[in-house]
């Protein structure tokens, strides 16, 4: 299983472009600077031709959050070369369609963020929407983002501990997590604008989706929760009845609602997921984010934020700044071969329950018909 896994971002676009083509899937490239054409959202469209049923689609997305695109696109590539025995036992399957780092130039960098130190899973909201931050936010702004070279030692763990008695848990997640539209360089900004690689989806992936009565979106992230354990996050926009259909299709225990209380999710804006549920509706389009846990949240933010200091003010030498990059990729795909073997597998067995979930929803429309058959019976 390992052998899925790439080092770099340029490796692991080649293999899923040759494990695609292998697979006789339909290809688009869309580079997000036509000064950098090797960095590209690609797209990799697998149609079921003898498909009966009304038309849908499973959608599987990997790098919105850049370096965390390692552990996704390992999925996707395992899920194209083990194609067979995934759709074998699905009598009528659906389309397939495979987004490839959505984040190319973070992927690359193995930078969480883009080009333009932008968060694109808060990016996704109309002109007018990209202002302000949380009143949180700015009373831990210097705590998030040290602006001088990053040292030898860091207090973070200690700010962390003053912060966390100071405010509580709950509000620092609400504070920090929700995403910020004032502070350019500092951590979780939404951006100013949409980005290319949001304009990408919302201009060539939408229109595609709109051609079908029923979606299935699972977006693979990493860097939550506990190490190898995994949830099911909703968006905010799911009903008690759309809940109830991912804990019938999943494990229940995997699924995380907004409706509830969150323990490993949070609020946040300018979403993917919610972007398209808003116009595609919730059940249309079901979204769930794959999330699959690392190390604890304060070694990961801590890791966030002295990476981010470092590349934008500087460290006090390049070693020093090298090794918080290799910090930051470690907290978002750890070097295990125990977290790999077992998120491969987890990933895989989701997109098995996926599959299922249609073959599901096939079976309930061929009892209906029986039923409505039976009722016009003489």
């Amino acid at each position: 299983m390992h052998s899925y896994f790439s080092s770099t971002y340029l490796e692991a676009k080649r293999r899923f472009l040759e494990a695609a083509a292998t697979a006789n899937a339909q290809l688009s490239h869309y580079p997000i600077n036509p000064n950098t054409p090797e960095l590209s959202i690609d797209l990799a469209f697998l149609p079921n031709k003898s498909a009966i049923k009304k038309p849908s689609c499973l959608v599987i997305s990997s790098g919105v959050h850049g370096v965390e695109g390692f552990l996704g696109s390992a999925v996707q590539l395992a899920l194209l070369d083990q194609l067979g025995s995934l759709v074998k036992h699905s009598s009528n399957h659906p389309d397939i369609l495979l987004i490839h780092g959505i984040n190319p130039y973070g992927f690359h960098h193995r930078r969480r963020v883009n080009e333009n130190n932008v968060d694109l899973n808060r990016n996704f909201l109309e002109e007018g929407e990209f202002v302000g931050a949380p009143t949180g936010y700015k009373q831990l702004y210097h705590f998030l983002n040290h602006e001088k070279p990053a040292g030898r030692w860091s207090l973070f763990y200690i700010e962390a501990l003053y912060n966390l008695l100071r405010f509580g848990l709950t509000k620092l997640k609400e504070s920090v997590a929700p995403g910020q539209y004032e502070f350019p360089k500092g951590v979780f900004y939404g951006g100013h604008q949409q980005e290319a690689s949001t304009q990408i989806l919302m201009n060539k992936v939408y229109p595609l989706l709109q051609n079908y009565e029923s979606i299935l979106h699972l977006d693979y992230h990493t860097g939550l929760g506990s190490f190898c354990d995994y949830k099911l996050l909703l968006t905010k926009c799911e009903t008690p009845n759309s809940v109830h259909w991912y804990q019938q299709h999943f494990d229940p225990t995997r699924v995380e609602s907004m409706l509830g209380e969150a323990i490993v999710g949070y609020r946040s804006t300018g979403l993917l997921g919610e972007w398209f549920q808003e116009r595609l509706g919730v059940n249309r389009y079901r979204f769930a984010t794959v999330e699959f846990g690392t190390y604890h949240a304060v070694r990961v933010a801590k890791a966030m934020a002295l990476e981010n200091q470092a590349y934008h003010f500087g460290a006090i030498n390049p070693a020093r700044k090298e090794a918080l990059s290799a910090n930051l990729l470690e907290r978002f795909y750890p070097d295990s071969n125990i977290w790999k073997r077992s998120c491969l597998t987890h990933g895989l067995e989701v997109i098995r329950q996926g599959l299922h979930s249609f073959d599901h929803q096939t079976s309930n429309e061929r009892v209906d018909h029986a039923a409505s058959s039976a009722q016009l019976q003489p």
